[in-house]
């Protein structure tokens, strides 16, 4: 297995960042005193970065969509964040044509995500959770083989199964007469995507900012 780095010091930069974060996450997980039993939904808006350690593509950033569910201490959903890359920096081959240095790109990620509420520091509610998903860099044009007479710019992607850790950084804003709840959500993520050949494993660092909407 190989694992690529954009340099030494910002790769050793984002994973200390992510041996902070499990460190936090997995000192937190059995400490919240309150906890209701009722179940709620929720739907969050906001924007993404994704910082990737590679050579091959640039950071991003973009929007991110949240949906989900609590019952207790129980957190759980589908997360979803579209960055903009901007060019990329060296060819990515794939098995249906290549993405070559200097084309835009996009960075898109899907993530099922769990997590157990802990504890509550100072105005911030903690929820560490962890997230299996998928992760595609987007962009190129198809070789000749694969093109339809209807569609000669459609995309290539280079996508890999992605495996995280993450922490839901909440603080409350308030509740209105018809139940529903308000929060602004501040999420750091690092996670390692696996892309097979060429890429092999990408460790990456995500941090996003959104509003949360709760409602019973």
């Amino acid at each position: 297995m190989r694992i690529t780095f954009t340099n030494y010091r910002k790769s050793a930069m984002r994973h200390t960042f992510g041996v902070v974060v499990l460190t936090l996450c997995m000192s937190l997980l059995h400490h919240r005193a309150e906890a209701s039993d009722e179940g709620v939904m929720f739907f969050a808006l906001g924007v993404s970065t994704h910082l990737p350690s590679t050579d091959y593509v640039n950071r991003g950033l973009g929007g991110d969509f949240t949906m989900g569910g609590r019952v207790g201490r129980h957190v759980f959903g589908l997360d979803v964040d579209i960055e903009a890359m901007g060019h990329c920096r060296k060819d990515i081959y794939t098995h249906k044509g290549d993405i070559y240095a200097g084309e835009r790109i996009t960075a898109n990620g899907a993530t099922l995500f769990y997590g157990k509420q802990a504890r509550k520091v100072g105005i911030f509610e903690l929820t560490p959770y962890v997230g299996l998903g998928a992760r595609c860099y987007f962009g190129g044009v198809r070789d000749e083989k694969y093109i339809d007479d209807d569609d000669e710019t459609t995309a290539v992607h280079k996508t890999g199964a992605s495996l995280g850790l993450g922490l839901m950084a909440e603080i409350p804003i308030y509740a209105n007469k018809w139940d529903s709840q308000h929060a602004l959500c501040i999420k750091p993520y690092f996670c390692i995507t696996e892309y097979g050949k060429q890429l092999k494993l990408v460790p990456s660092f995500n941090l996003t900012i959104q509003w949360n909407f709760m409602f019973d």
